[in-house]
């Protein structure tokens, strides 16, 4: 029986390098130059001058070697104050909860910095015996502002909420940097009260990088009470606060932020925005919802609400849009119209015949496609009338192609009549028309037409139409 070979583990390493055809050798060599350098700030910490230790603990702390932790913890008690303030710092990178306890003896240090720089650490580890001395340094303009900075972040990262005040009295700073720390803590704290400041400071702050900042933070913090003031800011100067407001309302935004999406179509900078956000979110059973009055009095607002129930196909809505054609706006009565189309109910045909001549041609054309699309009986006369009469041949085009929707026998005559008329869109739709309602008694006028019209495209129409009907009529047979 062969044995299978203990391969060393190793080996399968070098195996994956391969693979995924990283060079091993480079990979080695970078391990160890890395150990090199570890090594030769690991004398200068201990060896060298002081500017020269200081240094070497930031790179230390940069390298996140663990290895380094002893001798960084040793630091703590440089004779220099620099020194055991990098010292804090790298531990603090480090993320190494064994320089916990060498770091709270440090919170003592007579130096503020090094303080300060010890408290920062401690809230890297995530330990709260700091969080007085980091609120009180994030204030204290007599510090360097990079360890206020480090300060803020560090408070962001422990989330006690005792730090909010603190946070929003430096977001007015004359730092830019620091007003960023304390935004993004603030997102991280998640406290309500810091709402109004950061809405003041996304008004009023100049750096786009920084308003950006204060969406993300408004967004963590998750109040929808922010989504209309949030909204203001789609329409930034700045293409990338634009995109994070976007982000944010997008993460704040669910089916409760229908009203208030609703009232920002009457913005225009805003406009677009609500009305994609709203296809996503309106159903049917909110159609109750949206209609109400306040909003139907803003045309823009009006043509949306108009436009979504009738492809939402809400019976309920029915009373508002035939109310809407009474509107002055040819727009609003046009939008009306197709919306009534695409709920199909019979009862709305009286209303839409007053409306077939109506004075906009635009608004004539809808009514007489959504007459088409309820395909009543009711509706033969009067688009039989266009048909034959229409002061204008692109309505009469409309009234022939509505015919071909109706179930009756009645407009056959009529379309007949269309395939001799003098306009070639006319014959056309006619003979399309015709197509659709498959009457075998039709099938030697269009037969005809297919062979004698002198326009190509009235033939090819009327082709099909022998086609359609030959195959209706050969399914009825069968």
């Amino acid at each position: 029986m062969m044995r299978l070979k203990v391969v060393p583990l190793k080996w399968h390493f070098f195996t994956l390098l391969v693979l995924l055809g990283i060079p091993y050798l480079s990979i080695a060599q970078n391990e160890v130059r890395l150990q090199a350098e570890v090594k030769r700030r690991l004398y200068d910490l201990q060896y060298g001058t002081p500017v020269k230790r200081q240094q070497a603990a930031e790179v230390l702390g940069k390298l996140g070697d663990c290895s380094a932790l002893p001798y960084l913890i040793r630091a703590l008690k440089d004779e220099s104050p620099e020194v055991r303030g990098a010292a804090c710092e790298a531990l603090g990178k480090l993320g190494d909860r064994s320089a916990v306890k060498p770091l709270k003896e440090v919170i003592v240090d007579k130096e503020p910095y090094v303080r300060v720089a010890a408290a920062e650490a401690l809230g890297l580890l995530r330990d709260s015996t700091s969080i007085s001395i980091l609120i009180q340094a994030v204030g204290d303009k007599s510090i360097d502002y990079q360890r206020r900075c480090g300060a803020a972040h560090a408070l962001g990262v422990l989330g006690d909420s005792r730090a909010v005040n603190s946070l929003v009295a430096v977001l007015a700073d004359e730092w830019p940097k620091i007003r960023y720390e304390a935004i993004l803590a603030l997102g991280e704290l998640k406290d309500k009260r810091a709402i109004p400041a950061l809405l003041e400071r996304l008004k009023t702050e100049n750096i786009p990088t920084i308003r950006v900042a204060v969406t993300y933070a408004l967004a963590n913090i998750g109040d929808r009470a922010v989504i209309t003031e949030l909204t203001k800011a789609l329409k930034d100067a700045d293409t990338e606060v634009r995109a994070a407001a976007s982000k944010a309302l997008d993460k704040l935004v669910d089916r409760t932020a229908i009203p208030m999406l609703v009232d920002l179509i009457k913005d225009e900078a805003t406009r677009e925005y609500a009305e994609a956000k709203l296809d996503k979110l309106i159903r049917r059973e909110d159609v109750p919802l949206i209609l109400k009055e306040k909003w139907l009095g803003d045309e823009a607002t009006r043509l949306y609400i108009i436009n979504r129930i009738g492809r939402l196909k809400h019976s309920e809505a029915l009373q508002i849009l035939l109310n809407a054609m009474e509107a002055e706006s040819p727009v609003v009565r046009l939008t009306a119209a197709t919306a009534i189309g695409e709920l199909m109910d019979k009862s709305a045909v009286p209303t839409l015949v007053k409306f077939v001549d109506d004075e906009n041609i635009e608004v004539s054309k809808a009514v007489i496609k959504a007459l088409g699309k309820i395909g009543d009986k009711a509706c033969d006369t009067t688009l039989i009338r266009i048909l034959r009469s229409g002061r204008d041949w692109s309505i009469r085009v409309v009234a022939a192609e509505s015919l071909g929707k109706l179930p009756a026998d009645a407009i056959i005559e009529p379309l007949l009549m269309g395939l001799r008329d003098a306009n070639w869109d006319i014959r056309y739709f006619s003979a399309t028309a015709i197509g659709e309602l498959g009457d075998i008694k039709a099938l030697s006028a269009v037969k005809y037409t297919s062979e004698e019209d002198t326009n190509e495209m009235v033939k090819e129409a009327a082709r099909v139409a022998v086609a359609k009907i030959k195959d209706r009529n050969l399914k009825a047979t069968y």
